[in-house]
C-alpha cells in the first residue's frame, strides 16, 4: 500500500479497499474476518461522514459486516491510559487486522507488542516519528497514509498572528504523543513570525485551568492548542 497525499473523505474510503488489506483479513475461502476499529476520541465526538465512508469503502469491496467480517469498534473517549489498555487488550487477541488513526493509537499498539497487521490513516509524518521505515517501503506490521500536513502547525499560528497582529507571546499547548514532527514545524513557524512560545504538556485535562493561569502570569497573549484526539475532545 502506497502513501499519499488525500483528502479526509478519499483516505476513509481507502482503508475499506482491498488492497489495505492482508488476504486472511478479506474473508476468503467462507471464513469470517475478525478486525478492530480502534480510536482515541469516542463515536459522540468523531465525525460520522467518515464512518460512513469506511462502511462504504468495506462494501465497494465486498466486505460487509456480519457476513464475512465482523469489526469491533473500541474507543478511548480522550482518555490516554484507556488507550493503552485498549491496546493491550487488542494485543492480546487473534485479530486479522485492527484500523487506527493519529500517532497516539499506533503508538499504543506498538508498545503493547502487537503482531496484527496494523492499517492508519491521519499521520503527516510516519517516518520522523518513528513508525514506519520508509514511505516506500514501510516494513513491519504497520501500513497507512501519509497526510504530509505537518506545516499544518505553522499555518494555524500564522492565522492567529494574522488575526491579532500585536501577538507577540503564544502558549502552545502540545499533546508529546502525537510526535515530535508537528511541534518542531510550529517552533519554526513562531520563529519566522518573531513570536515567542511557551510550550506546554498537559495530558490531564484536570491541568488546563492551571496552565493558562500560569500562562497568564508569563505575559502570554495568544494561546495554540496543537492537532491531538484528545486535546480535541477535551477542547470544550
Amino acid at each position: 500500500m502506497q502513501f499519499g497525499q488525500l483528502k479526509r473523505r478519499e483516505f476513509i474510503t481507502l482503508l475499506g479497499s482491498a488492497a489495505a488489506w492482508p488476504p486472511t483479513a478479506r474473508g476468503q475461502n467462507g471464513r469470517m474476518a475478525r478486525i478492530a476499529f480502534l480510536n482515541a476520541s469516542s463515536p459522540q465526538a468523531w465525525d460520522p461522514h467518515n464512518m460512513e465512508q469506511f462502511k462504504q469503502g468495506l462494501e465497494e469491496n465486498s466486505l460487509v459486516e456480519g457476513r464475512n467480517i465482523t469489526i469491533d469498534y473500541v474507543w478511548a473517549e480522550g482518555n490516554a491510559e484507556r488507550l493503552r489498555e485498549l491496546a493491550i487488550a487488542l494485543a492480546q487477541r487473534n485479530l486479522d487486522l485492527i484500523v487506527t488513526s493519529g500517532p497516539q493509537p499506533i503508538r499504543a499498539l506498538l508498545d503493547a507488542g502487537t503482531k496484527t497487521p496494523i492499517v492508519f490513516a491521519i499521520h503527516s509524518d510516519p517516518v520522523g516519528d518513528g513508525i514506519v521505515e520508509s514511505l516506500a517501503r514501510p516494513g513491519g506490521n504497520v501500513t497507512g497514509l501519509s497526510m504530509a500536513n505537518s506545516n499544518l502547525e505553522s499555518k494555524r499560528l500564522e492565522v492567529l498572528k494574522d488575526a491579532f497582529s500585536a501577538l507577540k507571546r503564544v502558549m502552545i499547548l502540545h499533546d508529546r504523543t502525537m510526535g515530535a514532527s508537528a511541534l518542531a514545524d510550529a517552533q519554526a513557524g513562531a520563529l519566522a513570525l518573531a513570536v515567542e512560545t511557551l510550550i506546554v504538556e498537559a495530558p490531564d485535562p484536570g491541568q488546563f485551568e492551571a496552565a493558562l493561569a500560569d500562562a497568564a502570569k508569563q505575559g502570554v497573549d495568544g494561546l495554540a492548542t496543537m492537532a491531538s484526539p484528545f486535546l480535541n475532545f477535551h477542547a470544550s
